[in-house]
């Protein structure tokens, strides 16, 4: 098993994905290396806004990454394969029904409707080339209670009626990170673009957005290989959306 087969295991840091990014510039851990804290101080998601995590609730961990495999135009797989990876660990424990969970593009995982689970993928170029990849992973497990302004929050706990082992726990999910990223590696990014697409929120359904200050209605059809939002309009145009250039038109803007 490549994913997880070294932990570093942490009280505290300021962020996982930063501390494993001082790891990579000091002595290049092996790759599959993951990085996990009890707590983070500074927990940072995507276009830098921040995580929130309870202390010793939740699974809050980094994994060190050479994805020579991919170029990078194809990087956002790795997007997919970390959202997929938990989604397939999640429908294992019972209280996920089939039609629960969604990825909600780029990096949000959904139970319900409810955020469970955030993604943060960060890559360092070197000669045209993916030199090295974070993939950061937040997972609510055990928390219970949410701040007042997290109202769309949820957690395992929260979905099964139950508590578990965080050590245990992480294990499960290296597992099956570990299967969805040798399927990556092995049959290259088209290996992953149905099963991605099959589980995004708002596929297949007219919506509300909110484009440049403009309110329209559109409807996702999936992701190009670079990791852009496909979406046609009611005129039958599609056209493709970058990270931040849209939003839920009933929420905050797409971003972690």
């Amino acid at each position: 098993m490549l994913i997880g087969q070294r932990k570093i295991l942490l009280d505290e840091v300021d962020s996982t994905n930063a501390y494993c990014a001082r790891q990579l510039r000091s002595d290049a851990p092996p790759e599959g290396t993951l990085f996990a804290a009890k707590q983070q101080t500074s927990g940072r998601g995507q276009t830098g806004k921040s995580w929130w995590s309870e202390a010793g609730k939740n699974l809050t961990f980094s994994i060190a990454l050479y994805p020579g495999f991919l170029t990078p135009m194809q990087s956002f797989a790795l997007n997919q394969w970390a959202a997929l990876g938990l989604l397939h660990y999640l429908q294992t424990l019972s209280g996920f029904p089939d039609g629960t969970l969604a990825i909600k593009w780029p990096n949000d995982l959904l139970v319900g409707g409810r955020k469970i689970a955030g993604i943060l993928i960060e890559t360092a170029m070197q000669q045209g080339r993916i030199a090295h990849a974070i993939a950061g992973i937040g997972l609510n497990v055990n928390q219970d209670r949410f701040p007042d302004d997290l109202p769309g929050a949820t957690s395992v706990r929260l979905q099964t009626g139950r508590p578990y082992e965080l050590d245990a726990f992480l294990e499960g999910v290296c597992v099956s990170l570990d299967e969805v990223y040798e399927k990556l590696r092995m049959q290259g990014v088209g290996a992953l673009q149905a099963d991605y697409e099959a589980y995004m929120f708002g596929r297949g359904a007219w919506r509300p957005y909110v484009i440049r200050g403009v309110r329209k209605e559109g409807l996702i059809r999936g992701v190009d290989e670079a990791g852009r939002l496909l979406m046609s309009f009611r005129d039958g145009n599609l056209h493709a959306f970058g990270f931040q250039e849209i939003s839920f038109g009933d929420g905050p803007p797409f971003a972690l």
